[in-house]
């Protein structure tokens, strides 16, 4: 290339900067080409999390989903359970209406009708007491 460049007029001084010049080319191009790998690599890692976050938020969906059907569900018998309870009032039942109330209470501590469930136990132990007198 030497010949050739100095056949084209170049001087030897010219030609070794242009050939320093172009290994700095080529330092800066092979700088540029690794920090191009490493972010293509940092953007397979990010679409992996990513993903990997996606998956975890469609479960958890899915298990909010299932909570709220089985919360429902819970409700559902709570309910059940403490109207059922009512009715043996209404029959007259008022032993097996005691008895119901606090497996509710046991039931559902945390059931909104707690407090409402312990006034009622007080007066069926109230009347059971009256009547077997």
């Amino acid at each position: 290339m030497l010949a050739l460049l100095a056949g084209c007029g170049v001087s030897n001084q010219e030609h070794q900067k242009v050939v320093s010049q172009l290994a700095d080319a080529k330092h800066n191009l092979e700088q540029i080409n690794s920090k191009l790998g490493m972010a293509s690599s940092s953007d397979r890692d990010l679409e992996s999390n990513l993903a990997s976050l996606q998956s975890q938020l469609k479960d958890l969906k899915d298990q909010d989903a299932e909570l709220t059907e089985q919360i429902s569900n819970l409700e559902t018998q709570e309910d059940y359970e403490f109207v059922s309870a009512g009715a043996k009032i209404d029959a007259k039942d008022f032993q097996g209406a005691l008895e119901a109330y606090k497996d509710f209470i046991d039931k559902f501590p945390s059931s909104r009708r707690i407090a409402s469930a312990n006034k009622i136990i007080v007066r069926l132990e109230q009347i059971l007491k009256t009547n077997r007198h």
